[in-house]
């Protein structure tokens, strides 16, 4: 049977989604060897390698705070040659970062990556009783 719809839970203990979500009837004009994403101190490092790229546009790196409502974060060109590609994000989010490509290919089909999940520390909050304080 075919696959019609996916579901998942971004609050699940499993961190690790499917791979490669091809849509029904769309074949993309390149292959997606690996996405990764990496903590580099503060940021967020996404990398990315493909093969096979013909006739293909460009990539979204989309973002997302609950792993369901993404926003595109930036959009680079594809080029035919470029096998390997990087994106450092500065902005990230306290908490869970999930990250996704969208790849779009000269005849404006569309396919997603996998989802990346880096969670980032969120600063600590304390509260001091009564206020003022005293001693």
């Amino acid at each position: 049977f075919p696959v019609t719809s996916i579901e998942v839970d971004p609050y699940s203990e499993a961190y690790t989604y499917n791979p490669v979500i091809i849509p029904l009837g769309s074949i993309l004009p390149l292959q997606l060897v690996s996405f990764t994403g990496n903590k580099k101190g503060k940021d967020a490092l996404l990398e990315w390698q493909t093969e096979a790229m013909k006739n293909f546009s460009h990539f979204e790196l989309l973002k997302s705070a609950d792993g369901i409502q993404f926003e595109s974060v930036v959009k680079i060109p594809g080029f035919d040659t470029k096998n390997d590609y990087a994106f450092t994000d500065t902005k990230v989010l306290p908490g869970n970062n999930y990250y996704r490509l969208k790849m779009v290919d000269l005849d404006g089909k569309e396919t997603l990556s996998n989802t990346i999940l880096l969670q980032f520390g969120q600063s600590a909050k304390i509260k001091v009783w009564p206020n003022p304080a005293r001693d």
